[in-house]
């Protein structure tokens, strides 16, 4: 993942001349079949409900993909409260 980032910045900054915009988007527990491939436990009902729908990340992707041509959004993470994090 911080390699597919910093690629994404490297190219950002090298076709930003030419008008080319590149968004970084970091999405987390989705409502996906990932669980189930990668052999984890499935989550309880509630937390499934507060994860990522498939509808609000594509939602997500239209808004950077509509935003004005003069801005970009260059990173984003997206994270439902539901997850846990880690301190840093």
């Amino acid at each position: 993942k911080a390699g597919m980032d910093q690629s994404a910045k490297s190219l950002a900054l090298e076709l930003r001349p030419h008008g080319v915009r590149i968004t970084t988007l970091i999405a987390s527990w989705g409502v996906t079949a990932f669980t189930d491939a990668a052999g984890l436990a499935p989550r309880d009902a509630t937390t499934l409900a507060q994860c990522t729908k498939p509808t609000e990340l594509g939602d997500h992707v239209l808004h950077i993909a509509t935003l004005p041509a003069h801005l970009c959004l260059q990173e984003t993470v997206l994270v439902p409260l539901v997850q846990e994090i880690s301190p840093l």
